[in-house]
């Protein structure tokens, strides 16, 4: 038996069938998830003195040469203003140092110090295990299209922030 719930449709139990979720369920549960998920990285990582918040910095900023705070934000799904927040506790924990630019001194770069490239080493081993502690019961096409799923909701996301007009 099927309902109209605005755009969607909700199908009721089937003699022992789950119902489809419907968007609001969806969303609901990535909330659940992500919350999840955080209080889960942050007790893990407290082992080597970090936060997910910092370690996810960390990444993005290793896997560049140096990045400006805007691409820092960016890549991490941040607004900018917090993202300059996070870098400047970065700088005072020396985990990470400011480069101003060669070719405009008014651009300023972020890299990884010593400190920070440690961190990350020391941080790796619980994030890669928790990942797959977390993701075990998960095939690698599921986590590949978990993955293109997650992106796509992240890029909307983004677009909602910025508040660009929405598409159906």
């Amino acid at each position: 038996m099927a309902r109209d719930v605005g755009s969607e449709t909700a199908v009721t139990a089937v003699a022992g069938h789950a119902p489809e979720a419907t968007r609001e369920d969806f969303w609901w549960l990535l909330v659940q998830v992500g919350a999840l998920s955080r209080r889960v990285a942050e007790r893990r990582l407290a082992a080597s003195s970090t936060s997910p918040d910092q370690v996810q910095a960390l990444r993005a900023i290793g896997s560049h040469e140096s990045m400006t705070v805007g691409e820092l934000a960016h890549a991490m799904g941040l607004e900018r203003n917090s993202a300059s927040q996070l870098a400047e506790r970065l700088v005072q924990q020396k985990l990470i140092e400011r480069v101003r630019s060669t070719s405009d001194r008014r651009q300023v770069f972020v890299a990884l110090s010593e400190a920070g490239q440690a961190m990350l080493a020391a941080s790796e081993p619980d994030a890669t295990g928790l990942a797959g502690e977390l993701l075990v019961n998960l095939s690698s096409q599921q986590i590949a299209e978990s993955a293109r799923v997650l992106e796509t909701i992240r890029d909307s996301a983004s677009m909602v922030l910025l508040g660009a007009p929405r598409t159906h």
